[in-house]
């Protein structure tokens, strides 16, 4: 009998169950919590909108193909793509429940990102402070709202994430890291910038070992290897190629900034526009984006940070700068977004650990002031998840409402936000129905979203001061009806006409949501030319 192995059976089981209840207990309770945060805003009777439901189109189009659609592609294509496989995998005759897998694929993903993160706080960190900092992630209200939405963001910070630990953590992992960042950059182009810290970090540490450079090479050339369908394909549709295109394209518009805005010293090339805006925004949003759970921790992290300069912690520093420059650029058009930054929160947990190790040093029961802060933390996050949470009940009655506009073709007049849910309301919910558009012949750049979202067409509201002069400037653009609604934000002549209609006999009523016993009160007109004619 071999009892030399079998002690050593026993030592390993022992520690297995010490790595299981220490580890293992701990992240598997942080990622619920993640998820159940995220899964409590998750509301099923909403449809996608904006972006999400671009994505959704090319999802199901491939899903029902069976293959990339040939005459289009969103620049970005690796979500759908993603997306499209699941939705493979998960057959089903209903349009709207694809919607909802979409919703919490993105749940999930965004939640499983605080594994990541804790082995990112782990290069420097403790175990409980890493897991502390894998639960500012989870508990961080912006990252919530935006898991929910259906868009980029979550594969793209998980994915991000992944590759920067394993290049941090693993000599032999470097080729894996960097296939992730190509992946990384299918799903969103600014990804290719993370091969600047990571190559500049390679060469650091390897400088001097000649065998570095091949090993290096090596990983070069996955990437391309990686790339080269995809920007083939791409290339072939768009013209360009949606990865080093981008970066050109912006470097060429930034150069111009008198395409966005208009200079008082009139220079067409003044580049003090973009940059200033750039500084102006990037700081507000900055500011902005730290609250409410870093502003406590990452101002005093990032100056404790620089006192403990190692090899990993340069190139974590050295990648969160890089991964400001898209937002950087973004805010100097400006497109103004929180989202921009959201790439970089799992470097604010990472350093927010500076301020959080600082704070507990000097006290005894250390594990039980992290649980103290953490409380506060889900506090302060729930107080903002609720005051910024959107009216779900207002959502829904907006998207019933949408449903009954959208009944047949028209042209109406704006009534955003609460109008975006016309295009989703158009889909047919019947797969079945939906394939016979999916399979039909469509022109080169004609996407499944534009072939099926063309039935209601809407017409801008602006600069106009009274309803008689936006009918008679949109008639030719074929305006059908008028939206009105009890919304605040409203022309005064729009209100004009939801509170005194008996005042305008041109106007026939042919939808008035209170009669469905909706508290979002709508009603749509129908313009009846022949008597408007009489009040010109």
């Amino acid at each position: 009998m071999d009892f030399g192995n079998k002690e050593e059976n026993l030592i390993s089981k022992k520690q297995f169950v010490n790595f299981i209840n220490k580890y293992h207990i701990l992240i598997g309770i942080v990622l619920i919590v993640a998820f159940i945060f995220r899964f409590v805003y998750f509301e099923p009777k909403i449809p996608l909108t904006f972006d999400s439901l671009g994505y959704f189109f090319y999802a199901l189009d491939t899903s029902v193909l069976g293959y990339l659609p040939p005459n289009y592609t969103p620049a970005n294509n690796g979500w759908p793509i993603f997306l499209s496989v699941f939705f493979s995998l998960s057959p089903s005759e209903d349009v709207f429940s694809y919607m909802q897998m979409q919703k919490l694929l993105s749940i999930t993903l965004s939640s499983l990102t605080v594994i990541p993160i804790y082995f990112l706080c782990r290069t420097f960190f403790n175990r409980s402070l890493s897991i502390f900092g894998a639960a500012l992630f989870a508990i961080e209200p912006r990252i919530i709202q935006n898991s929910i939405l259906g868009v980029t963001e979550p594969l793209y910070i998980l994915l991000g994430i992944i590759s920067l630990v394993l290049f941090l953590n693993n000599k032999k992992m470097i080729y894996v890291s960097f296939a992730i960042v190509a992946l990384t950059s299918i799903v969103r182009a600014e990804a290719l910038l993370l091969l600047i810290p990571y190559s500049t970090m390679y060469f650091i540490k390897n400088g001097r070992n000649i065998q570095g450079i091949p090993k290096y090479m090596i990983a070069m050339m996955i990437v391309i290897l990686i790339l080269i369908p995809i920007t083939t394909y791409t290339t072939e549709i768009l013209g360009h190629d949606g990865l080093t295109s981008r970066f050109i394209g912006g470097a060429s518009d930034f150069s111009k900034p008198s395409q966005y805005y208009e200079p008082e010293n009139n220079s067409e090339n003044n580049l003090l526009v973009p940059i200033s805006n750039g500084v102006e925004n990037f700081s507000k949003f900055l500011v902005w984006d730290l609250i409410p759970i870093f502003i406590f921790f990452v101002p005093i992290g990032s100056i404790l940070i620089f006192k403990n300069l190692n090899y990993k912690t340069i190139t974590i520093i050295f990648t969160c700068f890089t991964m400001a420059i898209p937002a950087f650029f973004a805010y100097s058009y400006p497109h103004l977004d929180t989202r921009y930054l959201y790439f970089i929160y799992p470097i604010f947990c990472f350093v927010s650990l500076f301020s959080v190790n600082k704070l507990i040093s000097k006290v005894k029961l250390q594990n039980i002031l992290l649980i103290i802060i953490l409380g506060i933390m889900i506090l302060t996050s729930s107080i903002f998840l609720i005051y910024k949470n959107m009216d779900t009940e207002h959502e829904i009655e907006a998207y019933l409402i949408a449903e009954k506009i959208a009944e047949y073709p028209k042209v109406i007049n704006e009534f955003y936000p609460e109008d975006h849910y016309l295009e989703p309301a158009v889909i047919p919910n019947d797969l079945e129905t939906l394939k016979s558009i999916i399979f039909d012949s469509r022109e080169k750049g004609i996407s499944l979203r534009t072939k099926v979202s063309n039935q209601i067409e809407k017409i801008s509201t602006d600069n106009f001061n009274s309803i008689k002069e936006f009918i008679i400037e949109s008639e030719k653009k074929g305006i059908t009806h008028i939206v009105v609604d009890n919304q605040n934000n409203r022309h005064e002549f729009l209100t004009d006409v939801f509170l005194n209609e008996k005042d305008f006999p041109y106007l026939i009523k042919e939808y008035d949501s209170s009669n469905d016993n909706l508290r979002y009160h709508v009603k749509m007109f129908k313009i009846d030319y022949t008597e408007f004619n009489l009040f010109r």
